[in-house]
């Protein structure tokens, strides 16, 4: 599971950048950490 939202996260990041609180909120932005945190290696943002 972790790693499905890692990809999608990762094509997300490609297409839009960063995450930042200013662009999808303070509820997404910290998910988004969470999915970062729990990725695994081989996916890079």
């Amino acid at each position: 599971m972790h790693w499905r939202n890692a990809e999608e996260l990762e094509q997300i990041i490609d297409v839009i950048g960063s995450p930042t609180i200013d662009r999808v909120g303070r509820e997404v932005s910290a998910a988004t950490r969470l999915v970062i945190q729990y990725a695994r290696p081989s996916v890079t943002y």
